[in-house]
């Protein structure tokens, strides 16, 4: 399965637009801490790094 081209799962969340060429940063956050915390990185380094968060079971959206 490609993140890239896959739309975001439970797990997975897309936290900027993908581009052509960007390259892929895979984020984990600390213990109990939300996807959402790498969004302002991700505005940071868009467009030439798209930026994936790990959303865990029971934090945000996931309760």
């Amino acid at each position: 399965m490609s993140l890239r081209t896959s739309g975001d799962t439970p797990w997975i969340q897309r936290l900027n637009p993908v581009h052509d060429g960007a390259i892929t940063f895979v984020c984990f956050p600390r213990a109990g801490g939300p996807a959402g915390y790498f969004r302002p990185l991700a505005s940071v380094l868009a467009p030439h790094v798209t930026v994936l968060g790990v959303q865990y079971p029971g934090r945000q959206d996931r309760r």
